[in-house]
């Protein structure tokens, strides 16, 4: 009886105990697979949308870096600034190579805002030439562009852009000292 015992509980441990297994297992860990999934999509997700936030913030401050290192080179080398005419910006007056005979004459270069499919650009010389606003992943609009006399010959420069994407802003400012025109230049 002892032996029958012994292989009765032998045989309902090998048969018995298993039975149940594979539905418990798949009851745990299926949910278990599911929530391990939706963490990791989700932290792709916020990983790829930080990226692509920190691109476009990167293309605003390059692009509002280089229009506004243009516009200080230009400020540097006028002898005068002046009000744009009839748009939101501002005309440096700078003098060109002397010509074969000698003569120096001057030359204009114009900043000013213009606004293209609803989106404000900072233009140089021509409407065909933005120096903002030209790609697409930040979409860069100008919110602001000033070049105001704070003192004798000294002007502040000042260039505001935000991310239309993102809703970053960003700005630029420095102070000008123009240089003084030489007596008897014929401008």
């Amino acid at each position: 009886m002892k032996n029958q015992w012994k292989r009765l509980l032998r045989q309902n441990s090998a048969r018995g105990s298993e039975q149940g297994f594979l539905l418990t297992d798949c009851l745990i860990s299926l949910p278990l697979l599911a929530a391990l999934l939706l963490a990791f999509g989700m932290m792709l997700g916020t990983a790829l949308h930080a990226a692509f936030c920190f691109w476009a913030d990167a293309e605003l401050h390059q692009e509002l870096q280089l229009a506004f290192q243009r516009i200080v080179r230009d400020a540097e080398l006028s002898y005068d600034i002046q009000p744009h005419y009839s748009r939101k910006g501002a005309v440096f007056y700078q003098y060109r190579v002397p010509d074969s005979a000698g003569k120096v004459r001057s030359q204009k270069t114009a900043y000013w805002l213009y606004t293209v499919k609803g989106t404000q650009k900072l233009v140089w010389r021509d409407v065909s030439q933005p120096l903002t606003g030209n790609y697409s992943l930040a979409e860069v609009e100008i919110e602001e562009f000033s070049c105001e006399s704070v003192g004798t010959r000294l002007y502040e420069l000042r260039l505001v852009g935000r991310s239309r994407v993102t809703g970053h802003r960003y700005a630029l400012a420095t102070r000008i000292a123009l240089p003084l025109v030489p007596a008897g230049k014929d401008v």
